[in-house]
């Protein structure tokens, strides 16, 4: 039996829009992802997070570049920040492959919402300690099928495991989102699984022979693992705003239920692509997509029975998804070949009387 490969990325790709999952992972063509303003904020926040322990100093460590430390108060890491981002403005202009900005003005917007959401983001941090882990690889095989992926940070507080998210963009957490995310759930499972066959990191988040109990025995999430987003932006603050920022930390748990679930949508979306069942499912969530080019392709194609390479050429028959293969066809045609059947067989029934 062959192993297919699932990790959170292709999860949540698969969960937020079939198509999205399709283009990204599927496609022969292999279309290249927009570089969305908004995913280049992100990358830079979480890269500054995982780095803050190891680049934070003090105040002659950081001066003089000591060691690799580059800040050791709030405004200083919100100046190193801001400078990573501006050389990213700059690296921008030369670039190949641009960003995307929402309008000519966001890419000093950004930088300007970069210094409180830093500031905040620091002190928040530094009043917490370090975590346990952070950027813990995870791989184990369910089923047919290997998950996969990283976790940003596991902590300890009050004798409770908190398996942290970061996220960046919008602060605002809906319910749904929150309680049901596929991405979270994986995150508690995949703890459990490391538990189960690495004794001294069961040890560590004080699981002892509880461990024994995870991967299905009968406990696959653990509800005592306590999850949280941490959502990054909700430090902005407008400077003629008059409200303070939001709590940044959403917490939920998980249950088993929550899990077979996941696999559910893994299975069906394999049997989608397979039987050609992918469209797009066009929204107000498309705007901020990385596919969101390709996927307006997807219209010119529909009446295709044939897919063609980035050359031209057309790829072989088996290489064709079956969403263009199985493609009934359009409407008008279907009314057109109706009334030509109606009329032979009108004419037919004439010539028998």
């Amino acid at each position: 039996m062959s192993i297919a490969k699932w990790s959170v990325s292709k999860i949540d790709a698969a969960n937020y829009c079939k198509m999205r999952y399709y283009l990204k992972y599927i496609d022969p063509n292999r279309p290249k992802p927009a570089r969305l303003s908004a995913y280049v904020k992100g990358s830079l926040l979480h890269e500054s997070i995982e780095n803050l322990w190891k680049k934070n100093g003090t105040p002659e460590e950081s001066n003089k570049k000591k060691n690799g430390k580059r800040y050791y108060d709030a405004e200083s890491f919100a100046k190193y920040i801001q400078g990573k981002w501006t050389s990213i403005i700059i690296a921008d202009e030369k670039a190949k492959e641009k960003i995307e900005w929402s309008n000519e003005n966001e890419k000093w917007f950004i930088r300007s919402q970069l210094e409180s959401i830093c500031k905040g983001l620091y002190s928040s941090l530094i009043n917490e300690g370090p975590p346990i882990y952070s950027e813990i690889p995870f791989s184990f095989v369910v089923k047919k099928w290997n998950l996969n992926g990283r976790i940003d940070e596991i902590r300890k507080k009050d004798g409770k495991i908190i398996i942290r998210d970061y996220k960046s963009g919008r602060p605002w957490m809906g319910e749904m989102k929150l309680d049901y995310s596929p991405q979270l759930t994986l995150y508690n499972i995949a703890v459990g699984a490391i538990c189960f066959g690495n004794e001294e990191f069961a040890r560590k988040l004080s699981m002892g022979e509880k461990r024994k109990r995870f991967m299905g025995n009968p406990i696959w999430a653990n509800q005592d693992f306590q999850l949280e987003l941490y959502m990054t932006d909700s430090f902005y603050i407008p400077k003629d705003a008059k409200t303070t920022a939001a709590n940044p930390i959403h917490k939920t748990i998980r249950k088993n239920e929550h899990f077979f679930m996941l696999l559910k949508m893994i299975e069906e979306t394999e049997y989608a692509v397979q039987k050609g069942n992918i469209s797009p499912d066009w929204g107000r969530k498309c705007d901020s997509c990385d596919m969101k080019h390709p996927c307006k392709g997807t219209l010119d194609n529909i009446n295709k029975p044939y897919l063609e390479k980035k050359t031209g050429q057309r790829f072989f028959d088996f290489a064709i998804p079956s969403f263009l293969k199985s493609n009934p066809p359009p409407v008008q045609e279907e009314q057109l070949k109706l009334r030509l059947r109606k009329r032979f067989v009108a004419k037919k029934l004439k010539s028998i009387d």
